[in-house]
C-alpha cells in the first residue's frame, strides 16, 4: 500500500515537472518561424533563397550625369534596403513567407520546407517604416501607403526533392521625385506637404509596375535650412507622368505657399529633379534666384531639361 502511494506521488511530480522541462528545451533551441508559422531554419529547409540587389547608379550619386548600363552591379541587399520580405506562392495561394529587417543576423537569406512542384517567388526590399504586405504577387502594399526606395524580384521556381540554394537578384522598381529649393524656407513654415497623382502606391511584381491610380500624400516637418525632399512612386509604365501639388504650411495647418506642377516626367530607376525658388518674396528672410523651377530627368534615354515657369 505504501509503495502504491509512493508511485502516485512520483507520478504527480512528473506531471508537474513536464511543462517546465519543455520550456527549458524551448529556451535552449531557437527556431525561426515565418509569418505563417512554418520553419525557416536553413538546416531543415530544402529551399534556401539569398537576395541581392541589381541596380543602375544609386539614386544618391546620380547627380546631373546620365546613367549608363556599364554602371550596373550586384550589391549586398543591405546596402540599399532596411526591410525585406520573401513570399512563396503556389496556384495563387501564399504557402510561406518571411519578413526581415537589416538588424537581423541572416538578413537577405531565408530557407523554406516545400513539397515538390512549381512556385512563384516574390522578393521585396524597401526602406519603409513597416513590413510590406504581399497579398498576391500582383498586389503588394506598404505601411500607410508610403512608398520608399524599393527593389523587387519575381520568378517561377521548380522545387525538387533535393536541397536547393537559389540566388535571386532584385531590381529597383520606383521613380524618385526630388524637390530642391534654391531659396530659404520662411520661419513661419513648419511643414512641406506633397500631394501627387499619376503614380501608384501598390505594386504588381508580375509586371514590375504600379497597379492602382493612387492619391499619394507625404508631409515633412521642416527647418529653415532644409533644401531637399525626396518622394517615390511606382510608375504604371517604363515612362509615366505625375501631377504634383507642393504646399508650405504653418504650425496651424494654414497654407503659406502652394504650387502645382503638371506632367512631371517619371522613368523607372531614375530621378526627376524639380529645382528652383519656391517662396518668392514672401518675407525678408527669403533668398531667391528667380521665379522659375527646372525639372530634369536623370536617365540614359532622356536627358532633356524641362523648364516650368510660375
Amino acid at each position: 500500500m505504501k509503495e502504491t502511494k509512493g508511485r502516485n506521488r512520483t507520478n504527480r511530480w512528473c506531471l508537474l515537472l513536464a511543462p517546465l522541462v519543455c520550456l527549458l528545451f524551448a529556451a535552449c533551441e531557437k527556431v525561426t518561424l515565418d509569418e505563417n508559422g512554418h520553419s525557416t531554419d536553413g538546416k531543415k529547409g530544402n529551399l534556401t533563397i539569398t537576395a541581392q540587389a541589381f541596380s543602375v547608379t544609386p539614386f544618391e550619386s546620380a547627380g546631373n550625369a546620365p546613367m549608363h548600363a556599364s554602371t550596373r552591379s550586384s550589391v549586398d541587399i543591405k546596402q540599399v534596403c532596411s526591410r525585406l520580405s520573401i513570399s512563396v506562392f503556389r496556384n495563387d495561394e501564399k504557402v510561406a513567407g518571411v519578413t526581415q529587417s537589416s538588424t537581423d543576423k541572416d538578413f537577405g537569406k531565408a530557407s523554406f520546407t516545400l513539397s515538390e512542384g512549381v512556385y512563384e517567388i516574390v522578393v521585396i526590399g524597401h526602406n519603409g517604416n513597416g513590413a510590406a504586405t504581399i497579398s498576391y504577387p500582383y498586389k503588394i502594399t506598404f505601411a500607410n501607403n508610403v512608398v520608399s526606395d524599393t527593389f523587387y524580384a519575381y520568378q517561377e521556381l521548380t522545387v525538387t526533392g533535393e536541397k536547393q540554394d537559389v540566388a535571386i537578384t532584385t531590381s529597383r522598381s520606383v521613380s524618385m521625385f526630388r524637390f530642391l529649393l534654391t531659396d530659404t524656407i520662411p520661419s513661419v513654415v513648419k511643414k512641406m506637404k506633397f500631394y501627387y497623382t499619376g503614380g501608384s502606391s501598390t505594386f504588381d511584381a508580375t509586371s514590375g509596375f504600379g497597379c492602382v491610380n493612387s492619391r499619394q500624400t507625404v508631409t515633412f516637418d521642416v527647418k529653415s535650412d532644409d533644401r531637399q525632399f525626396d518622394l517615390y512612386t511606382f510608375p504604371h509604365a517604363t515612362e509615366d507622368e505625375l501631377k504634383m501639388t507642393v504646399t508650405a504650411l504653418d504650425n496651424a495647418g494654414n497654407t503659406i505657399q502652394q504650387k502645382v506642377f503638371d506632367a512631371v516626367p517619371l522613368i523607372i530607376n531614375c530621378i526627376t529633379t524639380c529645382e528652383g525658388a519656391f517662396f518668392g518674396d514672401l518675407g525678408g528672410d527669403i533668398i531667391t534666384d528667380g521665379n522659375q523651377m527646372t525639372i530634369r530627368a536623370d536617365s540614359p534615354e532622356w536627358n532633356d531639361t524641362i523648364k516650368i515657369s510660375f
